[in-house]
């Protein structure tokens, strides 16, 4: 099954909007990265680590944000403080998600900004591993294409990528577009979510 992109109903778990997730206090800037792949973007690209490999749990942030697909055993990561003690919402969610959860992190791109095509190499369904995004906040100016098809994800919006397709991302509005974007094993319930709807489902 070639998936490019799709939505997925949000399972028994909050819905997450802004004011919901965060607050002047725990979105320090300071606590962001930028992305390592300088070549892969222009304007200001930058990510918040909340779970990754246990073993980098006490290392640089750098290699929390940016070690994603070494192992695909969800026993190998686990949450890192700034999850647990600063954005709870966001815990319960992915605790709450019918997927084992890898790695996962906040991801922020700013008005006047732009992710240049790429593609990420592994991510997608036929290797058993999918890459999801949520949309906390977002602006109509964003542009999201994958394999040259242009897809907008609304706040409180769930979606399966996939990645190991071209895709960029274009700016064009006035507020910064944030993400919790996760890696998962692909199970059942994901599989079921991405198959074709019949006409009587759609109605």
């Amino acid at each position: 099954m070639d998936v490019i992109f799709s939505q997925l109903s949000l399972p028994d778990a909050p819905v997450l909007t802004d004011s919901r997730w965060c607050d002047s206090n725990r979105n320090d800037d300071s606590r962001w990265l930028s992305h390592v792949n300088k070549a892969c973007f222009e304007g200001n690209w930058s990510v918040l680590p909340l779970r990754g490999l246990m073993k980098h749990a006490g290392q640089s942030p750098i290699l929390q944000a940016f070690n994603f697909e070494e192992t695909a055993s969800p026993d190998d990561y686990q949450n890192y403080p700034v999850l647990r003690d600063e954005f709870p919402c966001l815990e319960r969610f992915l605790q709450l998600f019918p997927c084992s959860v890898l790695s996962a992190r906040l991801m922020r791109l700013d008005p006047g900004s732009e992710i240049k095509p790429h593609r990420d190499s592994g991510l997608d369904i036929s290797n058993g591993q999918a890459r999801l995004h949520y949309c906390l906040r977002s602006d109509p100016g964003v542009e999201f294409m994958v394999s040259d098809q242009l897809l907008r994800i609304a706040e409180g919006e769930l979606w399966y990528i996939n990645a190991a397709a071209e895709h960029a991302v274009y700016h064009r509005g006035h507020t910064p577009r944030i993400h919790l974007v996760f890696d998962c094993i692909v199970n059942d319930w994901l599989m079921a979510q991405l198959q074709p709807k019949t006409e009587h489902e759609e109605r």
